[in-house]
């Protein structure tokens, strides 16, 4: 759960390149499966594939996938 000082520190956020990206992703097992919120994740950063940084991309898919 994310606290008021973490939003905080979100909003106040000054990127170098001008480029952020943010995503929410419900992981909620009650709501869908591991699967359905992988498969998800990979439909929303294909959205954005040639936009956001592969770097980037690769960073966030390695994170839920170890998690």
């Amino acid at each position: 759960m994310f606290s008021k000082k973490d939003l905080q520190s979100l909003a106040e956020y000054q990127s170098q390149n001008g480029m952020v990206l943010s995503l929410y992703l419900n992981v909620d097992p009650r709501e869908q499966t591991t699967d359905e919120y992988k498969l998800a994740l990979r439909q929303m950063l294909k959205e954005v594939e040639g936009v956001a940084a592969p770097a980037d991309l690769e960073a966030v898919e390695r994170y839920i996938n170890l998690e």
